[in-house]
């Protein structure tokens, strides 16, 4: 065995564990030599990958072992116990709870063995702690873990790979805790403890690096973040090679250079994880239906919206094959390819898409549930579009009435309900409700997003029509203003945005015979126009506008 040659080690302690079958039970010493023999052999077993068969050898052990007295069998019995905790935890079809009753066990026989001081107790402690950490019992998890930790320092000094080993498991519990400084410096003592002894190119050290940029990720610190997903990236492709772990990697790289903005980064590295996914899992794996639906979202934020679609039906395939045409799933890849049908004016196909995403969404959901008020939301935007006003109408009130329900008066997704709302009325002339609803979309804004912010201004300057439309100069001019203000702290200076709230504000002046306030607002909005390419007429178009569709960011492809 000293020598790995694994098959004839094994061959040889199964043909001494036949001889002592041989032997009657009575004989002396028998356990003392059956244990070990059993140890090897589950051992031997589990370094192969076949827990089941290891699970029953170390049980036949513990009958062995955990009848007798002596000291020896004791601490076999203990050995064997925290065995049999380790592999029922590994052992999918084994009971979590029965890995739980073996590492306590173990731990209450070696402290009374060895002592509460020793490495053997922080081996099970160590172990103990997995399982609270796996179950979420992230408090137990880590007094295990600090436990083992003190232990292993006072044992084997603050160098020891034992000990870098349970730095780890402490940071990565600290970390799912949001302690994210207190894991960060527990990360970065483990590399300071493991990058001298394996180097840089050790999946272990790949795997920390990523925790590492996961918790610069969390802090919002993009640009250190990157930094170290790049590390890993490196130790991760020579250490690893085409591995899972390489996968999950590039995809949180291509998810950083995502939300920078950077769609040409993040489309590379996203293909680049899904050339290993499709290399390592099945064809319908659910990490290759996310990475596609990231894909397909950086085509849709450049306006490619055919070719949106055709990744969203390669994934609406797989999922058909692998999940079945009712799982919630589904529904959001019909929400995308519904989405990407209304970009291409394809409304009534849109349609057809949402109501299925909807129908499937009711059977999981219920009628009380945030993602079937965004279907109805959308709908009521697709049903705006093909001019049915009253069945929009009704979809954004339904949508309303759960948002109102579940996030309460104050959210920004009931801001949206209302203005879509308020739009609707404009459109049927009703101009109070209207106003109304407008109105209560303001208050929310600045309630929830703050006085300051780009949508407000968008709302007043609609209130601001709603003025201007009943006749009410001095309101309508009052809120044109304010969006005004709002839009040149918010925007570049020659937003267009900016260009038409002036050419509002001048028309204004000029209705109300302030001819040269007019003429200099109108020069200013016309500048802004000319800089753009635009012409007069794109100012004068006052048709109001719902809420665009909500651009979705994606989802990490693979777990940590």
């Amino acid at each position: 065995m000293k020598q790995q040659r694994l098959d004839e080690a094994y061959n040889c302690f199964i043909d001494a564990y036949i001889l002592i079958e041989r032997l009657p039970n009575t004989m002396p010493g028998l356990t003392a030599v059956v244990l070990p023999i059993l140890h090897n052999i589950g051992y031997l077993q589990y370094r192969c990958g076949d827990l089941k068969l290891a699970l029953r050898t170390f049980s036949k052990a513990l009958e062995y072992g955990s009848d007798q007295v002596g000291s020896t069998d004791k601490s076999f019995t203990a050995a064997t116990l925290n065995c049999l905790g380790v592999l029922h935890f590994h052992y999918t079809e084994g009971d979590p709870k029965q890995s739980l009753d073996c590492l306590t066990r173990a731990l209450s026989l070696r402290r009374l063995l060895y002592g509460s001081n020793s490495h053997i107790v922080a081996t099970t402690l160590n172990n103990l702690g997995r399982v609270h950490y796996v179950a979420g019992r992230f408090e137990l998890s880590l007094q295990a873990y600090e436990e083992a930790l003190r232990i292993r320092r006072e044992r084997l000094g603050d160098s020891h790979l034992d000990v870098a080993a349970t730095v780890f498991n402490t940071g990565q519990t600290l970390h799912h805790q949001g302690k994210l400084e207190a894991a960060l410096q527990h990360y970065e003592e483990f590399l300071r403890i493991t990058v001298p002894v394996l180097g840089l190119a050790h999946r272990d050290v790949a795997f920390m690096l990523k925790c590492k940029g996961q918790i610069y990720q969390n802090q919002g610190d993009t640009d250190r973040a990157l930094s170290v997903y790049h590390q890993a990236l490196a130790a991760c492709r020579s250490a690893l090679g085409v591995h899972a772990e390489l996968a999950s990697i590039l995809n949180k790289l291509g998810n950083l250079y995502y939300d920078k903005g950077d769609y040409d980064s993040s489309l590379e590295l996203y293909q680049q994880g899904l050339a290993v996914e499709k290399a390592l899992f099945d064809p319908y794996h659910p990490n290759i239906t996310v990475t596609l639906s990231n894909i397909a979202q950086i085509h849709k934020q450049r306006g490619e919206f055919q070719q949106a679609f055709c990744l969203y039906q390669e994934v609406f395939g797989i999922q058909l094959a692998s999940i079945g045409a009712r799982h919630p799933n589904v529904a959001t890849t019909l929400s995308n390819m519904a989405l990407m049908h209304y970009q291409l004016k394809n409304y009534t196909t849109a349609l057809d898409f949402y109501q299925e995403a909807l129908n499937i969404r009711w059977d999981n959901f219920g009628e009380e549930h945030l993602d079937v008020a965004s279907t109805l939301n959308s709908l009521g935007l697709v049903l705006f579009k093909l001019g049915m006003l009253t069945m929009a109408l009704e979809s954004f009130l339904q949508s309303l009435k759960i948002r109102r329900s579940l996030l309460g008066e104050n959210h920004r997704e009931v801001a949206v309900n209302l203005y879509n709302i308020a739009t609707i009325h404009m459109e049927l002339g009703s101009v109070e409700q209207a106003l109304r609803c407008y109105k209560e979309t303001l208050r929310i804004e600045e309630t929830s997003l703050g006085p300051n912010h780009i949508d407000a201004a968008k709302t007043l300057s609609y209130i601001a029509q709603v003025h201007q439309q009943s006749g009410e100069i001095d309101q309508a001019l009052r809120y044109y203003e304010e969006a005004l203000r709002i839009q040149r702290q918010k925007l570049p200076p020659n937003d267009l945005a900016i260009g038409a709230t002036l050419m509002h504000i001048g028309s204004l002046h000029l209705l109300c015979g302030n001819i040269s306030g007019s003429v200099k607002i109108l020069s200013e909005a016309l500048r802004i126009n000319e800089q753009n390419g635009q012409n007069v007429r794109d100012f004068c178009d006052l048709n109001l506008h719902l809420y665009p569709l909500a651009k979705f960011h994606p989802a990490a492809a693979a777990a940590a």
